[in-house]
Order: C-alpha cells, then sequence, then structure tokens
C-alpha cells in the first residue's frame, strides 16, 4: 500500500465515531480498515477483496496491529457487497470505496448498502476538469436509485500525472421513500 495515502487514511478516519459500522469494499491489505480499527475503535469493520494474496496480507496486516477483534476479512467480489452484508447482518455507517479506476462502477452497490445518512468515501483519478462532472454524475446515479447526495466533500488527495488527480469525495447519503404516496 502506499505511504503516500497515510494522511487521508487518518483524515477518514477522524470522520468515523467510536461506536459506527464500517465497510471497506476494496481493502487491499487493509491500511485504511487497520488505521480505522487502532484509532476510532469502531463497533466493526467488514473489509472485503477478490485478490487472495491482498487477503492473506491483509489478515497478516489486522494481526500483527492486534486489530482481529475488530476487524472480519473476506476473501470475495465487491460485487456482492449486498449479500456479504446480509450474511454478516450489517448495514454500514461508513462505505470506503478506495479503487479508483473503478469506483464508479462499484457505485450503485455502495448506494444499496449504506445505511440512511451514512457516508460514502469515494476514490478517483480524474483530470481537474471534470471534477464537477463526476459529482454530477453521481448524483445523478444515486436520484435514479430515489438516494440523495445531501453533501459532497471533494478532497484533492495527490497528483497522479499532469493535469489529473487522485481525488477522495466523502458523500452523505439520504435514502429516499420508495413510494411517493408514502410522503405525508
Amino acid at each position: 500500500f502506499s505511504p503516500r495515502l497515510a494522511s487521508e487514511r487518518k483524515r477518514v478516519s477522524k470522520l468515523i465515531k467510536k461506536n459506527a459500522s464500517v465497510f471497506d469494499m476494496f481493502c487491499g491489505v487493509a491500511p485504511f480498515s487497520i488505521m480505522i480499527a487502532k484509532y476510532v475503535k469502531p463497533d466493526r469493520i467488514i473489509s472485503v477483496d477478490k485478490n487472495p494474496d491482498a487477503i492473506q496480507l491483509a489478515k497478516y496486516n489486522i494481526r500483527r496491529n492486534k486489530v482481529s477483534e475488530t476487524i472480519t476479512v473476506i476473501e470475495e467480489d465487491a460485487k456482492n457487497a449486498k449479500r456479504i452484508l446480509d450474511d454478516q447482518d450489517m448495514v454500514p455507517d461508513h462505505i470506503i470505496m478506495n479503487l479508483p479506476f473503478s469506483a464508479f462502477d462499484f457505485f450503485p452497490i455502495a448506494l444499496q448498502c449504506i445505511a440512511d445518512n451514512g457516508i460514502i468515501h469515494y476514490y478517483d483519478i480524474i483530470g481537474e476538469s471534470y471534477f464537477e462532472k463526476r459529482i454530477s454524475e453521481l448524483k445523478n446515479l444515486a436520484q435514479s436509485h430515489r438516494i440523495t447526495l445531501n453533501k459532497t466533500e471533494l478532497n484533492i488527495i495527490k497528483t497522479y500525472a499532469p493535469h489529473e488527480f487522485y481525488i477522495g469525495i466523502d458523500i452523505t447519503v439520504s435514502k429516499k421513500l420508495t413510494n411517493d404516496a408514502d410522503v405525508a
């Protein structure tokens, strides 16, 4: 994992409350999960990755950092997030989506899984001129699932290439009623 993202992991950790539940959708070797478990003491973290080598290293890192009681590691494709979370009886308050070139494709899955008023920590690598367009695309995608994005806070994390940046967007989600007749 990149030590250059240590500041970002610390920043996200500060946004998570002590008894929160966290779903690390693409955990890799678990740097986000471990930082959160060590410094926040959330209720529970479920960390998923489909790469068996990453999962082995994540388990090693979790044991070494003495946070096994907080983190459950699962080797699985994040496409199955809803089933994984149902099996674990969890509706996460926070979802970490640190898969920059593909996170957008998984955003509808995260929207299905997140708790009402939960926060999705979304990561992407895009050109500076596309920042607002990406936020608009995320809002439109959420709207198509009858979900409102109440707050989108963009953070530029680092330069990736000339005029391209590794960004993080903290997205606060509000679930809408499924039937307009339910509105009183």
